[in-house]
């Protein structure tokens, strides 16, 4: 009897320990794609993140791995795998943008310019930076670390079926969002620590 018991234990635990959801990880930008990418790739890999995303929110519903994990260390491995996987991808995502930005990907080409006196010469006028804007400080990025778990409160959802949650403002540890709603209204957001709450 002991013999049975011992070996219903050895089964429970090895499948607990086999409960534990792995979704992977989005590897942050190396210097050869931030060199090579070009608009359109930049698009097809922030869309390739938002269904990696997708996809783990799909997986980190309740199932039955989710009853064995619980039952092995209360579901917490589940919560960090997602937690880890969620910021992989936010990292991701917010470098993929900032490079979106420093491309200038749908930015609008200069049109051509004739050069008097040269019949048949067209060129491109060059885009010259604004000397004076160069020390205003730049807007924050579309995309955030905190991002996806903005989007995905329950009062942000009930407030919008499909939010998109819109950087406004990032300092040392935290990050401020808006959102609006299909009524019209709008949501604040501030996320630090690991999670994000609606400002009243």
């Amino acid at each position: 009897m002991k013999r049975i018991v011992v070996a219903g234990l050895a089964v429970l635990v090895s499948a607990t320990g086999c409960a534990t959801k792995n979704y992977g990880r989005q590897g942050e930008l190396t210097s050869y794609e931030m060199s090579t990418l070009s608009c359109r790739e930049i698009d097809l890999e922030t869309a390739r993140v938002h269904g990696f995303l997708s996809h783990v929110d799909k997986e980190s519903q309740f199932d039955g791995r989710s009853v064995l994990s619980f039952l092995g260390d209360f579901g917490v491995g589940n919560v960090m795998e997602k937690s880890n996987a969620v910021d992989s991808a936010t990292t991701r995502l917010a470098q993929l943008q900032d490079l979106r930005t420093r491309r200038r990907c749908g930015a609008v080409a200069a049109a051509p310019e004739t050069r008097p006196g040269i019949p048949g010469a067209n060129v491109v006028a060059a885009a010259t930076p604004d000397l004076a804007s160069t020390s205003e400080p730049k807007p924050p990025t579309q995309f955030g670390r905190y991002t996806y778990a903005a989007e995905n409160l329950p009062d942000v959802r009930s407030c919008n079926p499909y939010p998109v949650a819109k950087l406004s403002a990032q300092g040392p540890g935290f990050e401020k969002y808006t959102v609006a709603c299909t009524d019209g209204d709008a949501l604040s957001l501030r996320c630090e620590g690991g999670g994000c709450r609606v400002l009243k």
